[in-house]
């Protein structure tokens, strides 16, 4: 811009930018809710918070050299479809993936972390899954089952998604056994119900008498005599 002769579009440019960015301070993980398909009402705010984070990021590890071998990396990792691994990317770029990523969990975002990470994090729930009893059923099952859905999400490049199916699976692998105990219980108590209304029979009702058998007059609720020819109908 400054070369091309645009130095004042480019300077008015950058002040409001910098005057943006003063009034969000320094937290930036609200452009995770920024998708390509909706412009928010307030999209200076999230061009001024992107705009500040590629700077920073820039100027901290080599400028456009940098984002030179951010791009490479991206096209050798195929897919990247999540927060998690374009910070991946950028911090592998930087050669500093651990350091790229607390500038970011330091900016607000949240649900990150290195692929790296998320594949340690990811056998240790696999291991933990494997551990549990056969008679922890049916929840080792549902914490198989989350464990293949990680590793689906995580072969797939959603890193975040696989993530969270990990973290769902060492949640139920931890609480398996007072889940079991729980749900046992109940079972039993469910059943205990059920046979004893089985073996406890009901009292017959003895139906009411709507018209007396004699004349045939209706009758009064609850009636113990016909009030019309006297006859006791009840007893």
């Amino acid at each position: 811009g400054w070369i091309l002769g645009y130095r004042e579009a480019v300077s008015a440019h950058r002040s409001e930018v910098e005057s943006v960015l003063n009034t969000i301070g320094e937290k930036y993980g609200f452009v995770q809710s920024w998708s390509m398909g909706s412009t928010p009402s307030n999209v200076i705010a999230y061009y001024a918070a992107s705009y500040k984070i590629f700077k920073t990021l820039g100027d901290k590890y080599g400028g456009l050299e940098y984002y030179k071998r951010f791009f490479k990396i991206v096209k050798r990792m195929g897919s990247v479809n999540d927060d998690s691994s374009i910070i991946t990317a950028l911090g592998q770029a930087a050669n500093n993936t651990i350091e790229v990523l607390e500038m970011f969990k330091k900016w607000g975002f949240t649900g990150v972390s290195s692929i790296e990470e998320i594949a340690v994090f990811m056998e240790k729930a696999r291991k933990t899954v494997e551990d549990l009893s056969i008679l922890l059923q049916p929840f080792k099952l549902i914490a198989q089952i989350l464990v293949s859905m990680a590793l689906e999400a995580y072969n797939k490049g959603y890193y975040s998604r696989a993530l969270l199916y990990a973290n769902g699976a060492v949640t139920i692998a931890a609480n398996a056994p007072i889940l079991c105990l729980i749900t046992y219980g109940l079972a039993a108590f469910l059943i205990a119900r059920l046979a004893y209304r089985r073996m406890v029979k009901p009292k017959p009702v003895k139906p009411e008498l709507l018209f007396c058998p004699y004349c045939g007059a209706r009758l009064p609720r609850g009636a113990l005599y016909c009030p019309y020819c006297g006859q006791r109908v009840q007893y």
